[in-house]
């Protein structure tokens, strides 16, 4: 996202209190060249609302 600007929605949101949506929170902007790594049993993520185009590249690393 290389013309992102302030405002223009679409940030990711991980929950820091484990299994609570009502705590403390960071936001991450979706900022060109920015790698977000987080275990997802430990954070619940939430992608806000996005004003323009907001493009993201998802995967999952799994063991068994």
């Amino acid at each position: 996202n290389p013309n992102w600007q302030p405002g223009d929605g679409g940030e990711l949101k991980l929950w820091t209190t484990i299994g609570d949506k009502t705590g403390a929170f960071v936001l991450i902007e979706p900022r060109m060249g920015t790698l977000v790594c987080f275990l997802s049993e430990d954070f619940w993520p939430e992608v806000l609302p996005a004003r323009q185009t907001r493009m993201s590249i998802t995967g999952w690393f799994r063991e068994r």
